[in-house]
C-alpha cells in the first residue's frame, strides 16, 4: 500500500491494516512505536516496520471481546473448527484476514461472547461502551516541536457535546485487571506513555478546545478485562505523575525519530564494549552465604569425611 496521507486530521475512514501499515507519507510515529524505539533500539523498531508480522491469535481475541460490546473494528469471522491445526481451519483464517475479519474458533466466539455480557452489565464501563459514540478512529497531528507526524487509532469516543471534556477508552484484555496490581502493567506495557501520546494528537489537531476555547485535557481512560471466567472487569486511569512520565519518554521518541529519519541511520545497541554487573539480588545472596560460611571449601570437605 503506498501512503497517501499528507496533511494532519481525522481519518475515520482508515482500516486497522491501513493504519498499522503507515498511510502516512515520509512516515509517521505510533504509540506503540515510539515505546519499541526507547525499550528497544531504534533498529528493533526499523526492522518491525520493514517486516510487519502477521496477525496473533491472541491479539485477535481481545479485539473481538472490544468488537462485540462496542461494534467498532473488523468484523469477527467465526472458523466451524476445533483448533488452528488443520490446513482447513489455517485456510478458513488467512481468507478471514484477507478480507479485513477477526478469525475465530467456535469456542473462542463463545468465550468472547461471555466476556462481552460482562462488560455490559459493568455499572460504569458498560454504559460508557454502549452510549453513542464512534470506535476505532484514527488521527494524524504533528508534533509543534519535533514536526513528526503522529498517528493514533481510538478504541471507543463515547459523544459529547460541543465544548465538554472527550473521554479516550482502550480496551485491553489481561490475565489479571485487578487494578492493585495493573500499575505494574500499566508500566509494562507503557499504558502511561500510550495516554499522553494520545491526548497530546488530538491537542495538536484542537479537538480539545472547551467552551472558552482553552484546551480541555481528553479523559483516557484503560477498559481492563480478566481474559478467563469471571472475566472482571476494572478502569483505570493513569494518574497525573504517570501521564508527566509518559511525555516525557514520547518527547524523547519523538526526538529519537526525527534524527534517524533525517540522517537515514537506525543504530542497535551501543557500539562498544559494554561492562555487565551482577544482580543487586545475587550479589546479597552471595554476601549472606559467605557470611554463614558456605563458601568455606575446607570446613565443608572435613565435614563431609567426618
Amino acid at each position: 500500500m503506498k501512503p497517501w496521507i499528507t496533511e494532519p486530521g481525522a481519518y475515520p475512514e482508515l482500516t486497522e491494516e491501513q493504519y498499522h501499515a503507515d498511510p502516512v507519507v515520509g512516515s509517521s510515529l505510533s504509540s506503540s512505536g515510539a515505546r519499541t524505539l526507547i525499550n528497544e533500539t531504534p533498529l528493533h523498531f526499523r526492522y518491525q516496520r520493514d517486516h510487519p508480522q502477521p496477525a496473533k491469535k491472541e491479539f485477535d481475541f481481545g479485539h473481538a471481546a472490544h468488537l462485540v460490546v462496542t461494534g467498532s473494528g473488523s468484523p469477527i469471522v467465526e472458523v466451524p473448527h476445533d483448533n488452528w491445526r488443520t490446513n482447513a481451519s489455517k485456510e478458513a483464517a488467512a481468507a478471514a484476514r484477507a478480507e479485513g475479519g477477526v478469525p475465530l474458533l467456535t469456542r473462542d466466539v463463545e468465550h468472547v461472547e461471555a466476556m462481552a455480557e460482562v462488560l455490559r452489565r459493568h455499572p460504569v464501563a458498560g454504559p460508557l461502551l454502549m452510549r453513542e459514540g464512534v470506535g476505532e478512529q484514527s488521527f494524524v497531528g504533528r508534533d509543534p516541536e519535533s514536526g513528526v507526524m503522529c498517528r493514533v487509532r481510538v478504541d471507543w469516543m463515547p459523544k459529547v457535546a460541543a465544548g465538554e471534556r472527550l473521554i479516550l477508552v482502550d480496551y485491553k484484555s489481561a490475565a489479571d485487571a485487578d487494578p492493585r496490581h495493573f500499575g505494574t502493567s500499566m508500566g509494562r506495557w507503557g499504558y502511561h506513555c500510550q495516554g499522553p501520546f494520545y491526548v497530546d494528537v488530538l491537542h495538536w489537531l484542537g479537538l480539545t478546545a472547551g467552551p472558552d476555547g482553552d484546551p480541555i485535557e481528553p479523559l483516557f481512560l484503560l477498559v481492563a478485562q480478566e481474559k478467563e471466567p469471571p472475566y472482571a472487569v476494572s478502569l483505570d486511569r493513569p494518574d497525573d505523575n504517570a501521564f508527566a512520565w509518559g511525555r516525557v519518554v514520547n518527547r524523547k521518541a519523538r526526538d529519537v525519530f526525527r534524527e534517524c529519519t533525517e540522517i537515514g541511520r537506525w543504530p542497535g545497541y551501543e557500539e562498544r564494549v559494554h561492562d555487565l554487573s551482577l544482580p543487586g539480588w545475587l550479589i546479597r545472596d552471595y554476601e549472606l552465604a559467605e557470611s554463614a560460611g558456605h563458601f568455606d571449601t575446607a570446613s565443608d570437605i572435613e565435614e563431609a569425611l567426618a
